[in-house]
This record gives C-alpha cells, structure tokens and sequence, in this order.
C-alpha cells in the first residue's frame, strides 16, 4: 500500500510541476510610419537633421518605419526643400507626406 501511494505521490508532483506559469509582460516594439505620395521618387528625405535617406517606392503600401514622438521632416528634391514639417507620431500610427 505504501509503494501505491508513494507511485501516486510522485506523479500528483510530475503533473504538479509541469504545469507552469509564465509571468510577465509581452510587448511589441514600438512604431510609427511614414509613407510618401506625389512626385517622391528620388527625393532625399531627413529626419530630425540626424536620419537621411532617399525615397526609392512611393505611395500607400511602402512605409518607413520611425519611432513615435514628434520628428521635423524635411524633404528635398534637386537639392530645394520642398517640405519641412513637424509630425507628432503616435505608436502604430501611419502619416502621409505629400510631395507637390
């Protein structure tokens, strides 16, 4: 009788254990986008006069990825500044930028 429930004993513990419990918290990265439309093959985009770049696909589908907050945008096309604007980027939030 002993060694039945020293055999259940040990298995109640197996199955006891095993049931594990994650804890903490799980959370994406967070970001914003920014895509262009108009006449923005081309032009050099800078992000707060610190993150340069040149926009090489326009339009709704192709995002670029920046982090949330408030951001200066300047965008230049032949070398002239055809936009300079201040965006406040929320997380997970997508923003437009037309350029004429």
């Amino acid at each position: 009788m002993k060694k039945i429930t020293l055999i259940i004993m040990s298995l109640l513990f197996v199955v006891v254990a095993g049931c594990g419990y994650k804890e903490g918290v799980s959370t994406q990265e967070r970001a914003s986008f920014i895509y262009f439309t108009g006449n923005a093959e081309g032009v050099e985009v800078s992000i707060d006069n610190a993150y340069t770049f040149i926009v090489e696909d326009a339009g709704s589908e192709e995002h670029y990825k920046v982090t949330p907050g408030k951001h200066n945008i300047v965008v230049r096309k032949n070398g002239n500044i055809v936009v300079n604007r201040t965006l406040l980027l929320g997380d997970g939030i997508a923003r437009e930028i037309h350029i004429p």
